[in-house]
């Protein structure tokens, strides 16, 4: 496979500019599957609503404000629903005060972004939504950790920065948020460990760049660059491939089967950095599990 077929690049750079990420098929073909918007806050509240799964990053100093919701709990007897009870939930606001968060809206409810000036953000919507998710009094879960510091609602979950922040791969197997939709915000202040090589055979993995740099490497026989590993039985090992600079507004997606690591040990690299990571597929995250992520080099 040549370089050109191991990467999809894109890029979001203007504000009310949006970008379609693909789902990437066995047979090589592609499927729109998250749709990317770049936006700035409003100035008073100002609603709109989507249809879809959305992740929405809420900068510091901005205001998440969320309309009246309708919801329906089950009474049960006997483990069986036997009737509903129906509640209006009135509008309420939530302030990033400290730095991003991260909301996890659902489909159907009002929501906008403002401050008290124009601050870009970003939106995700899940383009593909599963119809679970317009049941508000159900969460989805899989895993959560930092719990006492996430606020949930219904139809609703915010990711203060202290749990909002990740490093690429936590959504292999321990993840905030939707199984159906898993996204990070990863801020590096310098080289860390852990970062090493692999593959997804169905995960599909953009980064978005959003500070400074990161630099992604990926495999290729006919590579211009060489990166030294140590393979899974301990043995150093010279991988060729190249390296793509991900700057402010780029996107970069592996595509299925691509082999690929962000390279921290490397003077082009400009700290602090920050990227947003997304992982989707056309099955749950859960149900993929670690076995989707196909690691080639020995962990530290």
């Amino acid at each position: 496979m040549a370089i050109e077929n191991k990467v999809v690049l894109k890029k979001l750079e203007d504000i009310d500019q949006t970008v379609i990420l693909p789902v990437f098929n066995e047979d090589g073909t592609t499927e729109p599957w998250v749709k990317v918007s770049y936006e700035l806050t409003s100035l008073g509240i100002d609603y709109k609503v989507n249809e879809n799964l959305t992740y929405v990053t809420i900068p510091k100093g901005a205001t998440l404000d969320i309309g009246e919701r309708f919801i329906r709990i089950p009474r049960y007897e006997n483990g069986e629903i036997v009737d509903w009870s129906e509640f209006t939930l009135a509008p309420t606001s939530i302030h990033s005060e400290e730095g991003l968060s991260i909301a996890m809206i659902r489909p159907g409810v009002l929501f906008g972004v403002r401050g008290k000036q124009r601050i870009p953000y970003h939106s995700f919507q899940l383009l593909h939504t599963p119809e679970k998710y317009r049941d508000y009094s159900t969460p989805d879960l899989s895993k959560i950790e930092n719990a006492d510091k996430i606020i949930f609602m219904p139809g609703v979950t915010i990711y203060p920065e202290a749990c909002a922040s990740r490093i690429p791969g936590w959504l292999a197997k321990e993840f905030n948020g939707s199984p159906d939709f898993g996204f990070a915000y990863s801020p590096f202040y310098g080289p860390r460990n852990g970062e090493i090589l692999h593959y997804h055979n169905e995960v599909v993995e953009p980064y978005l760049g959003i500070r400074n740099n990161v630099l992604l490497f990926v495999a290729d026989e006919e590579g211009s660059e060489r990166i030294k590993i140590s393979n899974l039985e301990g043995m150093l090992e010279e991988v060729r491939g190249e390296v793509f600079k991900i700057e402010k507004g780029d996107i970069l997606i592996p595509a299925r089967g691509a082999v690929h690591k962000i390279l921290f040990e490397d003077e082009r690299v400009k700290f602090p950095s920050t990227i947003y990571v997304l992982n989707y597929a056309k099955n749950p995250l859960n149900e993929l599990g670690l076995e989707d992520r196909v690691v080639l080099e020995k962990r530290e």
